[in-house]
């Protein structure tokens, strides 16, 4: 893909998608929390892209995700706690400026976690 520019704020109204994949485009700004309005994502991957901010949140609120790709963006911040709740995905965040120190609930909650 070649996709430029911003990731809607309006992904929320998405609710029946069950995977998103943007990696590896020229995506910019921020992810949006809206992403935690869709109840039945399983996979949302955006790794290899412009991405900056902090990561969302909300995003620990996606009960039924299997895998969170945030890889290689330019997230800055610390890891949200909330991503402890995600028990059964793989959330992969390395490539990105986010403080090495993962939340206990990460480490010890999470199947596949990969920050380095």
């Amino acid at each position: 893909n070649n996709l430029h520019g911003t990731i809607s704020n309006k992904v929320d109204s998405l609710t029946v998608l069950k995977t998103i994949n943007l990696s590896s485009n020229k995506l910019a700004g921020t992810v949006p929390a809206g992403f935690a309005n869709i109840p039945y994502l399983q996979v949302l991957k955006v790794s290899n892209n412009e991405l900056t901010g902090i990561i969302p949140q909300q995003l620990g609120e996606l009960y039924q995700l299997e895998v969170l790709d945030l890889a290689n963006n330019f997230f800055i911040g610390s890891i949200p706690s909330d991503l402890g709740a995600l028990v059964n995905a793989a959330i992969l965040l390395q490539g990105n400026d986010v403080e090495k120190v993962a939340p206990l609930s990460l480490c010890s909650n999470v199947r596949g976690f990969g920050l380095l």
